[in-house]
């Protein structure tokens, strides 16, 4: 047996800390699944708009990108599969969320991200996770006949704050699910999505079992797409509570270590070589 399914996490597992990867490595590397006739899928809170912004020097037609935490899939500039919730349900969640200091808000479509203001933590960064987004005085202005992908929320509280935060908001409204994504943020969506679905998703299409599936990951919103797949790659740098979900632990993020391990793999043929790395 072999591996059929790649999933890969961006912020903080595939990519550095400042944003940047090992483009020959990354190169070399995904042309040598490609050709094995191995699925690349990029599983990120980045939209779709800006994983193609990282990719946009690589050929990458064959590739999924599953922007929003796997919420809006694309193949091939398609839109193959989207998940979100309705303008009541997001709406009801920033009104509650907006109860309280310390939190900001953007709304994700899949194909515009919305955000209010501009003293705020969104402002400054929201170049850094979107291409396509919109300023608004307030979310009036988001059209009600499309429905959310994600709803990000920046937090300035500790993490562990903002699990408590993500954790009440599930407890509140049963029709969404509510992680914490890495760097003080926190994301909703829809309960039955999240980057498990999307992962669940090819696995359905390409008849693929989770034994011939790798994930890697760094945060919880990572924990979903851990259960799909019998190799799941925690980061080094990982969120501890990431690790009850996965079996295996890699490298930092720094030390480009998704990208090694798959080279490693790639010439050595062998699923058992994932064994080193077992937790």
């Amino acid at each position: 047996m072999s591996l059929k399914l790649v999933a890969i996490d961006m912020d903080e597992t595939l990519l550095r800390e400042d944003k940047t990867f090992d483009h020959e490595l990354f190169h070399k590397v995904y042309q040598r699944l490609v050709d094995e006739g191995v699925l690349v899928c990029i599983a990120s809170g980045n939209s779709y708009h800006k994983l193609e912004d990282y990719l946009e020097k690589f050929p990458h037609d064959d590739m999924y990108l599953a922007g929003d935490n796997g919420n809006y899939i694309v193949k091939g500039n398609t839109n193959v599969e989207t998940l979100g919730m309705d303008y009541e349900t997001w709406r009801e969640v920033t009104d509650y969320v907006d109860q309280f200091d310390g939190y900001y808000i953007k709304v994700s479509l899949g194909n515009m991200t919305y955000y209010r203001g501009t003293n705020n933590p969104i402002h400054e960064t929201i170049h850094v996770f979107e291409r396509e987004y919109e300023r608004l005085d307030n979310f009036d202005g988001v059209p009600k006949d499309q429905k959310a992908v994600k709803v990000a929320v920046k937090s300035t509280h500790s993490l562990d704050d903002t699990k408590k935060m993500a954790q009440d908001i599930v407890n509140r409204f049963s029709g969404v699910e509510s992680v914490t994504s890495g760097n003080g943020w926190m994301d909703v969506y829809h309960k039955d999505g999240g980057k498990g679905q999307a992962v669940r998703y090819l696995q359905e299409k390409y008849n693929i079992s989770p034994d011939e599936t790798i994930a890697f990951g760094d945060s919880l919103n990572d924990a979903s797409m851990m259960k799909q797949a019998t190799y799941s790659m925690a980061m080094e740098n990982a969120d501890p509570e990431l690790l009850q979900f996965t079996n295996y632990q890699i490298g930092h993020n720094n030390d480009q270590s998704v990208l090694k391990v798959l080279d490693e793999y790639l010439n050595e043929g062998n699923l058992d070589y994932f064994e080193k790395y077992r937790i």
